[in-house]
């Protein structure tokens, strides 16, 4: 006589199959809450070794890695370095994005962490950086020295075609960009470099950006039909932006098929990745 199947077993095999789909479809979401739980638990367990930083004040600082020489920093810079709180959401990002074969296209260089961690971890690919601040550059190239790093650096910024444009430096030279924030910035000419030409050129396939508001012209007017980019890293400045550019911005991104990292991304410090089969 035939037995026949349990309805117990297959509504079981259903149920297991259905979890299996849901793994393999947000595979990368469950992976990105771990990235997030494994980082703030070390930020914790770090926090003694900061406060003891705080009160020593070495020279030289190891951060996500990275070495830095911190008489070559900004004094806020330095602070932050030394409480280990310097750009902690932008390594997080960096970290998950940044893969051994990348080619990372990275606009605003600052002090050269950023771009240092993306080289570590880019060791068969490369990288290539735009700059606007010519005071930062002997910083820049301090921090690669350091850490034994090959980064492409490139003074001037990136942005909708060629040519001189106005750059304003600020006091606090990391916060200096092609707008004017305050009535004490000195303004300086840059060459502006096209960002579809510097898509083209470079070809990467993550993008880090900051750029101090600059982002709101910068993402719109990119080609994305025919951008190599798969992933990135973007620290957006919504009080420089505004409401409706800041729509604009993340709209532009939305439409080349890109999807945020809500695990890993904060308000300020955003991580997208590109849908599959889409350029």
């Amino acid at each position: 006589m035939e037995r026949t199947p349990s309805i117990g077993r297959d509504h079981t095999a259903s149920a297991l199959g259905a979890i299996a789909n849901a793994w393999r479809e947000h595979a990368h979401l469950w992976r990105s809450a771990g990235r997030r739980l494994r980082s703030d638990v070390a930020h914790g367990l770090n926090a003694p070794r900061c406060w003891w930083r705080r009160l020593r004040r070495p020279r030289i600082v190891t951060l996500e890695g990275v070495r830095l020489d911190t008489h070559v920093l900004p004094p806020d810079t330095r602070r932050r370095v030394w409480a280990g709180r310097y750009e902690r959401g932008e390594s997080r990002c960096v970290k998950a994005a940044v893969d051994p074969d990348d080619v990372v296209l990275e606009c605003g260089s600052g002090i050269g962490f950023v771009t240092t961690l993306c080289a570590l971890r880019a060791r068969r690919g490369r990288v290539v950086t735009y700059e606007a601040n010519a005071a930062l550059l002997p910083t820049l190239h301090r921090v690669f020295e350091l850490n034994g790093v090959t980064v492409a650096v490139r003074h001037g910024v990136v942005g909708p075609g060629n040519g001189p444009v106005e750059f304003f430096v600020e006091d606090h030279v990391q916060s200096s960009s092609v707008s004017q924030r305050t009535d004490g910035a000195r303004s300086v000419v840059v060459m502006q470099f096209d960002i579809n030409q510097v898509i083209e050129e470079v070809r990467p396939t993550v993008l880090v950006m900051d750029v101090e508001g600059a982002e709101g012209t910068i993402l719109p007017a990119i080609e994305w039909q025919r951008a190599t980019v798969q992933k990135i890293v973007l620290e957006l400045h919504p009080r420089i932006l505004g409401e409706e550019r800041l729509d604009r911005t993340i709209r532009a991104l939305v439409e080349a098929g890109f999807v945020e990292d809500r695990w890993l991304s904060t308000r300020k410090k955003k991580l997208f990745r590109r849908k599959a089969g889409i350029a």
